[in-house]
């Protein structure tokens, strides 16, 4: 566990060692001592700003788990919402090669990406913005399923057969105050189904955005002078079938392919 709180010098400590301390190294001259995060027990804390490039925090583990959890604040800069490494692991040059990834797609998603022998990753569905803090969590088990959560939004892959995925994706806003009022608590649940077929040169997409019809948004305004409930949902759930076909020889997949939910209202 880094805390990347450092002031001064090259070594990012491991405060909570397992089995002997796994100290980074803080390469290339990042910034130390910056702003952290402004949230409760964080409130006060430092972190480290790396340039995107060749500045890294590397830690050297020859340890192959067979489950994990990662876990990391991030803030990512205006320019350095699309096409990041967050956390990636390797036996060689991390901009070349890498067997797990944490990392912001080009569309601006977070993604944990592995290989086990064949491609696996899931992304989640927040949009990263400019100069915003997100708590990034990724869990693995070797032989199972991958979850992805963003700021406790869930998102969870389970494979049940080599060429069948399924997803289950979650999200809760809890109770928020407003100047005139507040904003109760929501959630929703999506679900999506893909399969590969005629080997993985057909894929067939099923999903289910708002599954079990749970998509409100309410708003209490209480005010001396008014006094009101609002609630907005839309009228029913969304359904979605999709084909692909990978023409040719090979059936490349994109790394970033991933199912999406429409949660609008």
């Amino acid at each position: 566990y880094q805390r990347l709180d450092e002031l001064s010098g090259t070594t990012a400590f491991d405060i909570a060692p397992l089995g002997g301390a796994q100290d980074g190294i803080y390469t290339n001259g990042p910034t130390l001592g910056v702003a952290g995060i402004p949230i409760g027990k964080f409130l006060g804390d430092t972190a480290v700003r790396l340039n995107g490039t060749n500045q890294t925090v590397q830690i050297l583990d020859g340890f192959n788990p067979t489950a994990y959890s990662l876990e990391m604040w991030v803030k990512a800069d205006a320019g350095s919402t699309t096409g990041r490494g967050l956390i990636v692991r390797t036996a060689g040059d991390p901009n070349g090669t890498w067997s797990h990834e944490l990392r912001i797609t080009s569309a601006g998603l977070f993604q944990q990406y592995t290989y086990d022998g064949n491609l696996r990753w899931i992304t989640g569905t927040t949009v990263v913005q400019p100069d915003t803090w997100y708590d990034v969590v990724a869990t693995a088990i070797n032989g199972g399923g991958m979850n992805l959560y963003v700021n406790g939004a869930l998102t969870m892959n389970l494979t049940p057969l080599k060429a069948t995925m399924i997803q289950l994706n979650a999200s809760y806003n809890s109770r928020r105050l407003t100047p005139q009022g507040e904003n109760l608590p929501s959630y929703v649940i999506n679900m999506g189904v893909r399969q590969e077929l005629f080997e993985n040169k057909l894929a067939v997409v099923l999903t289910c955005a708002d599954l079990f019809n749970s998509l409100k948004r309410r708003t209490e305004l209480d005010t001396p002078i008014m006094k009101q409930s609002l609630v907005s949902a839309r009228d029913s759930r969304i359904i979605y079938l999709g084909f692909t076909y990978y023409f040719g020889s090979s059936a490349k997949k994109s790394k970033e392919e991933t199912l999406k939910y429409d949660d609008s209202i």
